[in-house]
Formats: structure tokens, C-alpha cells, sequence
């Protein structure tokens, strides 16, 4: 069976191999000279596993009288206008369970359930719509289920206090040995023992190993611009070279570090991956017992449904206060993304390693190589079919062939790379910086200086990934716009096409929002014309 390189670690290895439904039969069941289960589950704590077996099982109890009022979504668990009392004598162990019908208020109805020799009564709806039954958040599609995962709940606060104190506490977390922090370590560890230097800073460890990165300078928290400091020896860094050396076929934090084309570009990832990435969590069912583990403190995620939260973006598994304690150190995988048109930035690039996407690079280069002098570039649409047809492949493969070949035209390469800036959930320019951003050019009679500095102080305030990305980009319609007497796309017609797809203004009113748009446009001009005095 084809895993993933985060499940690693021989539990889960054997949680799958033993099956969603067999449990620990399963894994007894495995060949003998292949698995102990006391030292293959010795990472996990199986104690809540243990506790939720033994849980008391759900035990209707029939009513066999006809009652005219039974709604439709009840059975013969129904039990009508009776009181606690009578219900209390009805359940006579524990896991029985009835429903019945308020006598003061008609058509509430409480679910009644017997539970360590004690009745516990809760108001129980039913979702039209959904067709479902639910007493909180959970939604069940029958009441056998939602009485089950009640007692599993039940037990496991009897049987174990401790366990769930601690929960709120944060006094067991085991987050540093999970299976997800040694798959980070594998991408951002040195195989050497870093020094006391190293371990107080990262980016001087990488710098130190790797002469391509060391060449970057080191990075300011928060920004890819890097000091003019001397290096960490404290002498004064060496003349910088003519020509930049080749990059050598090694590993830097289990990535090939030949793939930068200059020390810059491999500077600026370092300084995206070492950018803060929180979790993206949502409550989730596992329906496999392999996958029912938190990743933070090893104990069993208990119920039967919607037992924990998994990160949508890097498969993290855990208990939903669990998850509260993470810290924001997501490691995205495309594997669990599945595209990248739609994607933040950052999680994008954290994904693929890059320091600008890929896709922007690609369809950057082909134009650049047959597309440049084209007239009307930018300005013209391609065609919808093979437009989508390119996100398509890019969203399902990451990658796609736009070659000459296969689209003649390059309008249809440009209104991808447009496509994709006009799909970020978060604008390239960020919601934050763009009143800086419009500001700087909004005053009028103010020097070429002037508006140079503001539009510089105002970038440098956006995240790594955006400002690598919006360089890249405005530096190639800086190359588009000087060839303006063939392309007839000059630095103000490129700043109409691509100002709303870089910029979204927070005003709904749409004559204010036409007003400000010629700001826009003017900040985006002013960026490809002073583009190497801005960046």
C-alpha cells in the first residue's frame, strides 16, 4: 500500500495494516515474527482506546404501546408524555436509553439515558433538512449512533479525569516526538549537530552549511531584505564576486539547493519557510482506526464521529484542544492541497519549495521567450476552453505543457498568470498594505523621491512569499513595458489590466470604488516604472 512520508512511524504502519475494523485483533493477527504490540504501540498511548471498547452499549428501550402523537423521525424508543420518573424506572441499566415528550412544553422531546447507575436527560432535536438527530454539534443519522458516541464520552470522563485534565493544561504533549515534527525535521534539520551559535538562530546554521544561502546575508524576521551586517565571525564580509559560484549538489534541510539559480533566490526561501504558517484546522470524521491517534499527545481521539481536527494543509491530526496549543509551523504538502489555482500564497509556497510559484515562473518565461513584442499583450483574453484546460492540468498534475505547440496563442498563457493572481484568497498586494500602498501616490505635487520611499516602506511591510512574488512579477512588466513600441503596452496600459488583479478595494460603493481604482492604477504604474529604485 502506497503511504505518504508522514506516516512513518511503525504504529501507523500497523494500525493500517491491521485494518479500520479488526482493531487490536487485527494487529494480533499479524504474523508473529513481525509485530510485538506492546512495543509496536508504545509510541501511542492506547489507554483512551482501551477505555472506549469497554464502554456500556446503546440498549433501546421498546415502547409497545401505540402512541398517535410519535413523530415520524422516532421509532418505538418513543415513549410519549412521560414523566422523569417513569423514565427513570424504565432504564434499568446502564446504556438503556428512551425517548420521550415534554409534558409542558408539547413537540420537545428529551433523550434519556442511563449511565453509571444514574439518568441523564438531554433535549434532543432533528434536523429537517439534514434528516438528521443531534443534542450539541454533532449530527447523527440515527439515534443508535448518537446514543453510542454519548456513552463513549461518558466512560472516557469517568475512566480517566487525569487525561482530560491535562488536556487543558497542555502537561502531555508529546508534540516533539510526533510523527508530524519528525517529518519537519527531515525537511529542516542539519545532518550535523548544530553549535550553541546554530541552535540559537536557524538562519545562521543554514548560512553557516551552505555557502549559496551564507552569499544571501542574513535575513531580517519577517522580510527577505537582507542587513549589510558583518557575518557571524564578526570580520567583514569578503568582496562579493563577480559571477556567483555554481550551486553544489547537496542537501540543505533535505532540499537540493542546486535548484536556486543564485544565492539571492535561495535566500529569499529560506526566509519563506522560516515565515509563520497557522495550522489550517477543521473538525473532522475518521472513519479509520489508524487515524483516530492525536498527533499532540498521543491518546486516542474517542467517539464515533467527528472525533478531532485535521489540518487541511499539512494532515496534522488532533484533539480540538489539542490543536489550540499548536504552534504556527504548518509544513503544506501538495499532496494534501491538490492544486495550486485558489491557494494562499504562502501555503503554496511552503508546499513546493519555492521561492516564487512555479506556475508564474513557467508562464512568465514562455511569454518572455515568444510573447513579449506580441501586440496588445496582456490586453487581449485568450480562449475560455484552453484557459481552463491549463488550470486544469496544473490543479491535478502541477504542471502543464504551454508550449508553442500546444497554445499558439500567448493571450491565453497571459490570462492563466492573470487567472491565477485574481484567484489568491489573499490579493498579492494585502489588504493591510494597500491603503499604504495607494496613499503613497495618491498626493499630489509630491517628488519622484518622495513617492519612491513611500511605495518602498509600504512593501516592505508584505509577507515574504508576496514580496518575492510581486517582484518577480513587476519586474517582468517592467521588461514588457519597455518594449512598449512594438507591444504598445506601456507602463500605464499594463497598470489598467493588472491593477484589479493585484489590488481589491475594501469600498463596496462602487463610485468611490471607480475613483480610487485610477489610484490603483497609478500605484501599480509607478511600480513598473521605478521598478529598480522600488525594489
Amino acid at each position: 500500500m502506497k503511504r505518504s512520508a508522514r506516516d512513518t512511524s511503525p504504529p501507523t504502519r500497523l494500525w493500517r495494516q491491521a485494518g479500520s475494523v479488526k482493531g487490536i485483533k487485527g494487529l494480533l493477527a499479524l504474523p508473529f515474527m513481525f509485530v510485538d504490540p506492546l512495543v509496536v504501540m508504545q509510541q501511542w498511548k492506547r489507554d483512551i482506546y482501551y477505555i472506549q471498547l469497554q464502554a456500556p452499549k446503546p440498549r433501546k428501550v421498546e415502547c409497545h404501546i401505540d402512541i398517535p402523537s410519535r413523530p415520524d423521525f422516532y421509532g418505538n424508543e418513543f415513549h410519549g408524555e412521560i414523566t422523569r420518573r417513569e423514565a427513570d424506572e424504565l432504564l434499568i441499566q446502564d446504556g438503556c436509553y428512551l425517548v420521550r415528550e415534554s409534558q409542558k412544553n408539547p413537540g420537545c422531546y428529551t433523550l434519556a439515558i442511563r449511565f453509571d447507575n444514574a439518568t441523564k436527560n438531554y433535549k434532543l432535536y432533528y434536523d429537517m433538512n439534514l434528516s438528521q438527530h443531534y443534542v450539541g454539534d454533532k449530527y447523527f443519522d440515527n439515534l443508535d449512533d448518537l446514543v453510542a458516541d454519548g456513552l463513549i464520552c461518558f466512560h472516557v470522563h469517568l475512566k480517566a479525569p487525569g487525561y482530560i485534565a491535562s488536556m487543558n493544561t497542555g502537561d502531555d504533549s508529546h508534540y516533539e516526538e510526533s510523527p508530524y515534527m519528525r517529518y519537519r525535521k527531515e525537511i529542516t534539520s542539519r545532518q550535523e549537530k548544530p553549535t550553541t551559535l546554530e541552535q540559537s538562530s536557524p538562519s545562521v546554521a543554514m548560512m553557516r552549511h551552505n555557502p549559496l544561502i551564507a552569499q544571501a546575508g542574513i535575513l531580517r524576521h519577517g522580510s527577505s531584505r537582507p542587513h549589510s551586517n558583518p557575518d557571524v565571525t564578526g570580520r567583514r564580509p569578503p568582496p562579493k564576486p563577480s559571477c556567483e559560484p555554481p550551486a553544489r549538489k547537496s542537501v540543505l534541510q533535505g532540499i537540493d539547493v542546486s535548484k536556486f539559480s543564485s544565492a539571492k533566490q535561495a535566500g529569499d526561501w529560506m526566509d519563506i519557510m522560516q515565515q509563520e504558517k497557522p495550522h489550517n484546522f477543521k473538525v473532522t470524521t475518521f472513519k479509520s482506526i489508524a487515524n483516530c491517534w492525536c498527533e499532540f499527545c498521543y491518546h486516542f481521539m474517542w467517539g464515533l464521529i467527528q472525533q478531532g481536527v485535521e489540518c487541511q494543509d499539512c494532515g496534522f491530526k488532533a484533539h480540538k484542544k489539542c490543536s489550540e496549543k499548536l504552534p504556527n509551523d504548518c509544513l503544506p504538502t501538495m499532496k494534501k492541497l491538490k492544486r495550486m489555482f485558489g491557494l494562499d500564497l504562502t501555503t503554496l509556497l511552503r508546499a513546493t519549495n519555492k521561492s516564487i510559484p512555479f506556475l508564474v515562473e513557467k508562464c512568465v518565461e514562455e511569454i518572455e521567450s515568444r510573447g513579449i513584442h506580441h501586440e496588445g499583450i496582456y490586453r487581449i483574453a485568450g480562449f475560455h476552453d484552453d484557459i481552463e484546460g491549463i488550470r486544469k492540468a496544473f490543479d491535478l498534475d502541477g504542471d502543464a505543457d504551454i508550449s508553442e505547440q500546444n497554445y499558439e496563442d500567448i493571450a491565453t498563457i497571459t490570462s492563466v498568470l492573470k487567472l491565477f493572481f485574481r484567484q489568491l484568497p489573499v490579493p498579492l498586494i494585502t489588504f493591510e498594505v494597500y491603503p499604504k500602498l495607494t496613499a503613497a501616490v495618491a498626493k499630489e505635487g509630491k517628488s519622484v523621491r518622495e513617492t519612491i520611499s513611500d511605495l518602498k516602506s509600504s512593501l516592505i511591510q508584505l509577507p515574504t512569499s508576496h514580496y518575492q512574488t510581486l517582484k518577480y512579477l513587476i519586474c517582468h512588466l517592467n521588461r514588457v513595458s519597455l518594449a512598449k513600441d512594438r507591444n504598445m503596452m506601456s507602463a500605464e496600459n499594463l497598470s489598467i489590466v493588472f491593477a484589479p488583479t493585484m489590488l481589491q478595494s475594501p469600498l463596496s460603493d462602487p463610485i468611490a470604488a471607480m475613483t480610487i481604482g485610477r489610484t490603483e492604477a497609478r500605484a501599480i504604474e509607478a511600480l513598473i516604472i521605478h521598478y529598480a529604485s522600488v525594489f
